[in-house]
């Protein structure tokens, strides 16, 4: 994977880990407030099933209390105010009030002693008062801000009724007991989530270690498909993708070199095309020299004895010579079918050899032609015989766009680390509809038999084997230019 990817993308490790771990969180979280709920829940029973108990049994006395002293065998007042002190001093019964209602709601008895004879009209209060069996009541405390369990019981014998005995309790005390439940469940996700991490990491190292290093062996295949092939350890999912990119580089390998071979074959079919449309200006470069060196022998043998006459005549005789064998080498040379080796090569030098193979298509449209190369070191790194395949395609692509008041222009130069190469003519053009198809296989304009398609195709397939690019600027009926563009050696 690429730096970059790796700086903007979460890893699958990460996600797997980061997935995981929020999961784990929220069942936590889930879990801890399940049981929170519960303990909570398990303290307001304990403290509803303590205050009902302690109000029923409280009840009991004092209704005896009011039944003896109807019956007048004990004196009023005094007993009930005790029950009421007792509950009071045990703190850990965290009673906020005790009070005693006779039928009529006043109160008859309280820890509170202000509040003796005072009346009670509230919803809660009412509730109790009203209540034939004990009742249990939440309600807030406006003024001590606290939540108060009110528990209520009738003071009554059968159908006969005296009063209500009322307690309220503070739910406060389960403060610390909550905090602390709270304080462990965190303690004990926070543990978990800490193990489940470290186990997590553990697994998604073992899960993704394989696809990493199938990433890493992507990222190291080079063009030449020359990378090793993966060890496959994992018998999985993971073992058989990493079997299954091992035989995929062997398909990329096999139709690599099938497809080096379709080019090659390509590339040679062209150059074979191109070497019938120069064979008559070949011949005419041979015919040339031939009739010079025929005249010759005829002046040699009109004066065989004419010894500086002789001399002069050999030496054209030999000129000839070397121009047909120039002529002819690098027609051969031109037409090899040889492995493409590259090497330092001077761009002028191929352009140079380009145009003595068509010199004579040159002179027999009889048109303008006009090169201008450049003066500085043209060099760059590629294939001599490639180059002039694609130099010599253009040219006579050119030639063929123009008659007898034609201009062709081939030219070099250097700009920012290139050199260019152009072929410009001012033929009939190409439309604008097929300016963007001259470069597809088997598109020509041509009439039949007069073009194969292919040239433009092949050109630009072995310039950008050569790290180039092939341009084409074009106006029907105004001309066409050509820039092939090669990197310079450094």
């Amino acid at each position: 994977m690429k730096r970059g990817l790796k700086e903007i993308r979460w890893s699958l490790k990460r996600r797997y880990i980061a997935y995981t771990t929020t999961l784990i969180i929220v069942l936590m979280i889930v879990v801890g407030y399940v049981e929170k709920n519960q303990e909570e829940r398990l303290l307001i029973d304990k403290a509803e099933q303590n205050g009902i108990t302690l109000v029923e049994a409280l009840g009991v006395s004092c209704t005896n209390t009011l039944l003896y002293q109807e019956l007048g065998l004990i004196e009023e007042g005094g007993l009930l105010d005790n029950y009421i002190l007792q509950i009071m001093k045990n703190k850990k019964l965290h009673v906020v009030y005790a009070m005693i209602l006779d039928k009529d709601n006043r109160i008859i008895a309280h820890n509170d002693y202000k509040k003796y004879g005072r009346i009670y009209n509230d919803s809660v209060s009412l509730k109790a008062t009203s209540a034939k069996k004990t009742l249990k009541q939440y309600y807030y405390d406006p003024i001590k801000k606290i939540k108060i369990l009110d528990v209520a019981t009738p003071l009554a014998i059968s159908t006969k009724k005296w009063g209500t005995l009322r307690v309220g309790f503070s739910m406060e005390f389960m403060k610390p007991f909550l905090i602390k439940l709270y304080i462990e469940i965190i303690l004990v996700a926070l543990g978990f989530i800490f193990v489940s991490v470290i186990i997590t990491w553990v697994l998604a190292k073992r899960l993704t270690e394989p696809i990493s290093k199938l990433s890493d062996a992507m990222d190291k295949i080079s063009s030449d498909l020359s990378h090793p092939e993966i060890e496959i350890k994992n018998r999985d999912e993971i073992g058989l993708l990493g079997e299954k990119f091992n035989k995929m580089i062997d398909r990329l390998r096999q139709a690599k070199k099938d497809l080096e071979k379709a080019q090659s074959q390509i590339i040679q079919s062209e150059k074979l095309a191109s070497i019938g449309r120069l064979a008559a200006g070949v011949a005419h470069e041979i015919n040339n020299p031939l009739d010079g060196i025929k005249d010759c022998f005829q002046m040699i043998l009109k004066e065989p004895d004419n010894r500086e006459q002789t001399s002069k005549y050999i030496k054209l005789i030999m000129d000839g010579l070397k121009r047909i064998e120039l002529i002819v080498r690098e027609l051969l040379d031109f037409s090899k079918d040889r492995t493409y080796e590259m090497e330092e090569v001077d761009v002028n030098e191929i352009a140079e050899s380009s145009l003595s193979l068509v010199n004579y298509r040159i002179e027999k449209k009889k048109i303008v032609f006009k090169k201008e190369f450049c003066k500085e070191i043209t060099k760059v790194f590629g294939n001599k015989y490639q180059l002039q395949q694609v130099l010599i395609n253009l040219i006579m692509n050119s030639l063929d766009a123009v008659d007898g008041s034609g201009v062709v222009k081939v030219s070099t130069e250097r700009e920012n680390g290139f050199v260019n190469i152009k072929v410009s003519d001012n033929g009939s053009g190409i439309s604008k509809n097929n300016l963007n198809k001259i470069f597809d296989p088997f598109f020509t304009t041509k009439e039949q038999g007069k073009g194969t398609g292919l040239g433009l195709s092949v050109s630009l397939g072995i310039v950008e084997k050569h790290k180039g690019k092939i341009e084409a600027e074009s106006k029907e009926g105004v001309g066409s230019t050509f820039k092939v563009s090669l990197p310079l050696i450094r």
